[in-house]
């Protein structure tokens, strides 16, 4: 009877978990995210001076796609909780929704789905 040899080798590789930020085998390249992709709760929020909200002109757009029929999709704020933009989806249409601090109220709300998972652009002026 003949014997078997085998050669085997096993090979531990380093794993690196980076932060949402970085990438590489060492973490060592900033993460350059170019379509978003979100899960669960989360949401894009930015924080802005108080100054751009009250007396300056913000503008933005966003593209986006979902099949979610409630969810939120973009909140400006400066800080305040009381003072904000959104841009969020409810039963399938799209809300804008300001609050200048003592009111808020939605401005602009779609009669059309927009929870169809196609790309939808928003425009905020």
């Amino acid at each position: 009877m003949r014997g078997v040899r085998m050669n085997i080798s096993v090979l531990l590789l380093e794993q690196c978990r980076c932060p949402w930020r970085n990438e590489g085998r060492r973490c060592e390249r900033e993460k350059t995210i170019r379509v978003p992709q979100f899960h669960g709760q989360s949401y894009l929020s930015y924080a802005v001076p108080a100054d751009v909200l009250h007396d300056q002109q913000l503008q933005f757009r966003l593209q986006f796609s979902t099949r979610i029929v409630s969810g939120l999709i973009a909140y400006v704020h400066n800080g305040d909780a009381s003072v904000y933009m959104a841009v969020f989806v409810e039963l399938g249409a799209l809300k804008f929704r300001l609050s200048c601090g003592t009111h808020q109220m939605t401005l602009v709300e779609t009669k059309r789905n927009v929870s169809d998972g196609s790309l939808h652009t928003v425009n905020v002026r």
